[in-house]
């Protein structure tokens, strides 16, 4: 059976990966509402800074979604296969715990409602409607 995954352009990892980054402003208690330790945030982040490393001349990111733990998934692999026109298509492809990844979206909403549009924006440099797109994509691992 194969894995779900997250499918992100470079805009959408990159809003992903700064809104993810505010989540450390935020107490432990309110990760462990999400299921989520301090420890697993910082897992999550540094995946992503890995994964942020490998970006240059990638048309999308895909985050695998797997059974088991931070300790459990490999560094990023960067691929090429051939788009639906035939021209190569680069993308990095990550492991991400399952997890994790279904709580991300909970996590998310947490720096993105606590600090607010401006906030967001001061500190990320993404729109609202730029982080609105990113977590409409992260809402897909979570399972409502």
């Amino acid at each position: 059976m194969p894995h779900r995954s997250i499918t992100l352009d470079p805009d959408q990892f990159n809003a992903l990966y700064q809104v993810t980054h505010q989540i450390s402003e935020f107490p432990a208690s309110r990760l462990l509402e999400t299921g989520c330790t301090a420890d697993d945030l910082r897992s999550l982040i540094t995946l992503l800074r890995d994964v942020k490393d490998r970006l240059e001349g990638v048309s999308r990111i895909r985050l695998l979604l797997i059974p088991g733990e931070v300790g459990d998934v490999g560094r990023p692999a960067s691929a090429e296969e051939s788009g639906a026109d035939g021209e190569s298509v680069r993308e990095v492809r990550a492991a991400v715990p399952l997890r994790l990844a279904e709580r991300w979206h909970d996590l998310a909403r947490i720096a993105v409602d606590g600090l607010g549009p401006r906030e967001v924006f001061l500190r990320t440099g993404y729109r609202p409607e730029e982080v609105d797109s990113m977590m409409t994509v992260l809402e897909s691992a979570s399972p409502r």
